[in-house]
């Protein structure tokens, strides 16, 4: 238990872009971490304010732990990605923040999905993804988007509608 304790916060001392988004963390559930960025709150942003520096951020964080020099100080990582616009803010206390909505769980069944080393995106956020490639004139070769795969379908419980998501495998 003590390892995984020692891994765990290993894992999270990592996970630099957290440095820019901590107002945006929701909450932590053992080893997961959920975190919601508004899109007003992604553009004020210094260092990560578009959805392609975001993805790629978290393809590299992935990428260093899954590569680090020294073995077995890391958890496994793997992150599920939704553009998420049917949101609700559903605390009652000033600052502390607990998100519910359809886009939430849709989210969730994404990350049923994930592996180690996966990030899982939604359809949604891939549009997001590729918007930022054309107005900043990327070719999708140069971004971790060389890696993704070609869409799948799913028909999740108690999300409405089939699901296009996609995968990239670090």
């Amino acid at each position: 238990m003590s390892d995984w304790g020692k891994k765990l916060n290993n894992t999270f001392n990592f996970i630099s872009f957290l440095n820019d988004l901590p107002e945006n963390v929701v909450k932590g559930i053992g080893d997961e971490l959920m975190l919601y960025v508004p899109d007003e709150d992604l553009a004020s942003k210094e260092t990560y304010n578009n959805y392609l520096a975001l993805l790629e951020e978290i393809y590299a964080t992935i990428d260093n732990i899954k590569n680090y020099p020294i073995p077995n100080i890391f958890l496994n990582c793997k992150v599920a990605i939704h553009y998420c616009t049917e949101v609700y803010n559903i605390s009652f206390f000033k600052g502390a923040n607990d998100y519910y909505g359809q886009d939430i769980d849709l989210t969730a069944r994404l990350m049923g999905k994930s592996l180690a080393n996966r990030i899982v995106i939604s359809e949604k956020f891939y549009a997001k993804v590729f918007n930022d490639l054309v107005t900043l004139n990327i070719s999708k070769e140069n971004t971790c988007l060389k890696y993704l795969s070609e869409k799948y379908i799913e028909d999740f419980k108690g999300v409405p509608g089939l699901i296009e998501f996609r995968v990239i495998d670090v």
